[in-house]
């Protein structure tokens, strides 16, 4: 478990935590698994699956990250058939291409996965996260995305931008 503010000081100060799996005793898969939660929930809330994923021989994290607006309640009423894609992309990307959120490219899912993944690497070498990334590029061809609800849509959303395993 780690702060979002322990991995990047820009980041600010939260309760939750970020969540990470890793089982030395399996085989590893060399793959990594992000899994997002859904609205209003917590990483801690959610670990049953990155906890079997993790001892199937997957790195997994499992992210906190801006999800106390739903894209349904934030696009319901909205004329603009790309709400609910801008929505997730500002939370995703940090970009500002969404009138219904705001959502920084510090506070980002982009940049709170790629500190996570520096400070996991740095604190346990052992474990080899930092096969994941280059600088602070990551190597979405080993990335499997996955979510539960809210989580799922940005899970999906990234996918349609990024190459990730499939």
């Amino acid at each position: 478990q780690v702060r979002a503010s322990d991995t990047d000081p820009n980041i600010p100060f939260e309760l939750v935590r970020h969540y990470s799996f890793f089982n030395p005793a399996c085989s590893q898969k060399n793959v990594l698994v992000v899994h997002m939660v859904g609205t209003f929930a917590s990483p801690y809330q959610s670990v049953m699956f990155p906890k079997i994923a993790g001892n199937l021989g997957y790195h997994v994290v499992s992210l906190k990250y801006e999800n106390d607006l739903a894209a349904q309640t934030a696009c319901g009423t909205s004329n603009d058939i790309d709400c609910h894609y801008k929505f997730r992309k500002e939370i995703i990307d940090g970009e500002d291409v969404s009138a219904e959120i705001q959502v920084d490219s510090v506070s980002s899912i982009q940049n709170r996965l790629i500190r996570l993944l520096h400070y996991m690497d740095g604190n346990n070498p052992s474990q080899d996260w930092g096969q994941y990334f280059t600088g602070d590029s990551i190597h979405w061809g080993q990335v499997v995305l996955s979510g539960h609800s809210q989580g799922g849509g940005h899970a999906a959303a990234m996918a349609i931008d990024r190459p990730v395993k499939r």
